[in-house]
């Protein structure tokens, strides 16, 4: 069995890390008030299955909320960015109109708007999901609707001239949309993870569970290690997330696009 190349090398460059995170911890290259040991770290870890372990220490109950919360906002995005997107760039007209005030809206940090989200959802969960939602919603638009420039007009005008079904055709072009709907859902993803976690730091949810207040509060306390189990629980969310996204991808064969 031969193991693929690139593994190979992702799997020497995670190793080097590791072994520089070790070393900068063990011989004190960095104070330990800024940087937790791999053990300390992975100890935290290991405590948050324990439900003896305080809430405050119990960093998968805190994810589970961030999680539901982001994925809420992330679902509303696509369905409604991926019906419009396909409307904009069939329809060009609207898309003259509204691409200005599309990229507008890119343009602004979804954290200017969290506090007028708190205020017309009165504190609730919503405001998070709808902050979300203000910040994937234009990129998943714009994305869907530029990958309906890349449609084939040419094998569409075959498909015509053989005088194929309608539904046949419209099933051509929407497998021709799929690598921009997923290259759309792979961004809005780690849009709608980076804004769930950002609005928690800002301000905790009514329920106190959030990883961004978890973190903020880790950081504030010097608890260093709570800190690092944050970030890396997040950081290989999003990453197998993405790598879930681009498997469903080759399942269904769609040719990836760069995100």
């Amino acid at each position: 069995m031969m193991i693929n190349r690139k593994n190979i090398i992702w799997l020497n460059g995670l190793i080097l890390v590791l072994i520089l995170w070790y070393l900068s911890s063990s011989f004190d290259w960095i104070d330990n008030t800024l940087l937790a040991s791999p053990m300390e770290t992975l100890d935290v870890i290991k405590k948050s299955f324990d439900s003896s372990t305080p809430v405050s220490g119990r960093i998968f109950l805190h994810a589970s909320y961030t999680i539901k919360i982001s994925l809420i906002g992330w679902g509303i995005s696509l369905l409604i960015g991926t019906i419009l997107g396909l409307l904009f760039g069939f329809v060009k007209y609207l898309m003259r109109s509204f691409e200005i005030t599309l990229e507008f809206f890119r343009a602004i940090p979804p954290i200017l708007a969290f506090p007028l989200m708190l205020v017309s959802f009165n504190y609730e969960d919503s405001a998070y999901v709808w902050t979300i939602v203000f910040g994937c919603l234009p990129i998943m638009i714009l994305t869907v609707s530029k990958g309906v420039e890349y449609i084939s007009n040419q094998s569409i005008e075959i498909l015509k001239v053989y005088s194929v079904k309608p539904t046949k055709i419209i099933m051509a072009k929407a497998i021709e949309m799929l690598p921009s709907i997923f290259l759309g859902a792979r961004v809005t993803f780690s849009f709608a993870l980076i804004i769930s976690v950002v609005t928690e730091m800002v301000l905790t949810p009514k329920n106190g569970l959030a990883l961004g207040a978890l973190a903020r509060d880790a950081e504030i306390n010097f608890q260093t290690p709570v800190f690092y189990a944050v970030l890396l629980l997040l950081g290989f969310l999003g990453f197998f997330i993405n790598l879930l996204l681009k498997r469903i991808e080759r399942l269904f064969g769609v040719k990836q696009l760069n995100s």
